[in-house]
Formats: C-alpha cells, sequence, structure tokens
C-alpha cells in the first residue's frame, strides 16, 4: 500500500500531455509480479492521458508487449532500476521481501535524472 500510495502522489497533478519517465525493474525471480503491479498503474497514468516513456533491458521486452500507454525503448547495457521522474519529483522503490519506496521533490534531481534519461533514450531502441 505504501508503493502504490507513493506513485500515486508522484502522479496527483500530473495534466494532460505531461512526460512521465521510468527506468524499469529488471529482478529475474520478479519481474512477472512487479510488472503486473504496474499494470496496474497504467491505469491510473492513462486516465490523466500522461505520456509514459519507459527504458528497460532488452532481455525483459516481452514484459512490456500490449502496453498500449507506454511508449519503451531497450538497451544492452546496465541502468539504473526502479525509479520515475515526473514534475519536479523522483520516486524509488527498493522491492524486497517488504518493497519500500522514497518520492523526492526536488527541481535539481528531477533535472538530473530527466537528463540522465533523455541522454539515454535518444540512443536506445525501441
Amino acid at each position: 500500500k505504501g508503493i502504490i500510495a507513493m506513485l500515486n502522489r508522484l502522479i496527483e497533478d500530473g495534466e494532460k500531455g505531461e512526460e512521465y519517465r521510468f527506468f524499469a525493474t529488471s529482478l529475474e525471480q520478479r519481474n512477472e509480479e512487479i510488472q503486473n503491479f504496474f499494470r496496474k498503474f497504467d491505469i491510473k497514468r492513462e486516465d490523466k492521458r500522461l505520456i509514459v516513456m519507459g527504458i528497460a533491458p532488452g532481455k525483459i521486452k516481452h514484459l512490456f508487449t500490449g502496453r498500449k500507454i507506454l511508449r519503451m525503448r531497450f538497451v544492452d547495457f546496465s541502468v539504473p532500476s526502479d525509479i520515475s521522474i515526473f514534475k519536479g519529483k523522483v520516486a524509488f522503490i527498493a522491492w524486497g521481501d517488504k518493497p519500500i519506496g522514497y518520492l523526492i521533490r526536488s527541481p535539481q534531481i528531477y533535472e538530473m535524472f530527466k537528463n540522465y534519461f533523455d541522454s539515454i533514450w535518444r540512443t536506445a531502441k525501441t
């Protein structure tokens, strides 16, 4: 429930057409379970009509098939995972027996992660 509340806070002031960026999770034993969780969050992002852009390792590309709200790009190198970047905020999630998340509201940290994401986005494969 804490992760859901944090993600809801992340997008609470979201408006149509704003860009929501994320680095996807890649935990071999839990990838399917975690993406099922995010499929439910897709509905909330879609309701707000956000532009949802994600970067993930190519080896988990199949987990994003059929999720029309997502604009995905894939890489064959290591990238940070479980980070969402939206409207002056950055959310971090650590998946474990008891998942934990942190939401940071900081224009500086937001810009730093947004710029990093965008630099990878420009060279990543679709």
